[in-house]
């Protein structure tokens, strides 16, 4: 498994941040490699916004990035946050437990 975060600011309701996932649903349907998204918003700064993805592999995560319906999606993205580019951390699970 492969789990992309992906960290911004924005002053923008978190409404229109769902709105954009909606729109990402719509624009690969049927082509979109990504399993689970959980999107967040901050408890103590508001203005946080933190995407988690995941994916099977890097490489589905790689492929779905090269989609044009995320490229659609990506550039409203940008239009919303506070920084010229958000920050991405990615990372490979090693371990996965349900307690």
């Amino acid at each position: 498994m492969f789990i992309q975060i992906n960290i911004s600011h924005s002053d923008h309701p978190i409404e229109e941040f769902m709105a954009l996932e909606d729109d990402f649903v719509k624009a690969t349907e049927g082509h979109r490699t990504i399993r689970r998204a959980i999107g967040c918003m901050g408890a103590d700064d508001p203005t946080l916004r933190v995407l988690i993805a995941f994916f099977d592999s890097k490489e589905d995560a790689e492929a779905n990035s090269q989609l044009p319906g995320t490229d659609q999606v990506a550039s409203k993205l940008m239009t919303m946050i506070k920084e010229d580019m958000p920050q991405f951390v990615n990372l490979e699970v090693k371990s996965d437990r349900t307690f």
